[in-house]
């Protein structure tokens, strides 16, 4: 994987958090279902409306990486 992002010129520190998220994504998927299963009576609406705020910044904070990657590789 870091040979590929190395090969578009993606920087080292950015390499790192790629797949720094890729493992913390690795351990939490797989348990999500069951998390879920086991919370979903004691979770409140706050909680709901806080988890859905965090999914939602991390969807922006993706499309943004996506959409600048073309401003660093025309540098």
């Amino acid at each position: 994987m870091r040979f590929g992002m190395g090969l578009l010129n993606i920087q080292g520190d950015v390499q790192n958090v790629v797949i720094g998220i890729l493992l913390i994504l690795s351990i939490l998927l797989p348990n999500l279902p069951q998390i879920v299963r086991d919370q979903r009576s004691k979770w409140s609406r706050r909680a709901l409306i806080v988890v859905a705020v965090v999914v939602i910044i991390a969807v922006v904070f993706g499309w943004f990486f996506f959409w600048s990657r073309a401003v660093v590789f025309s540098l």
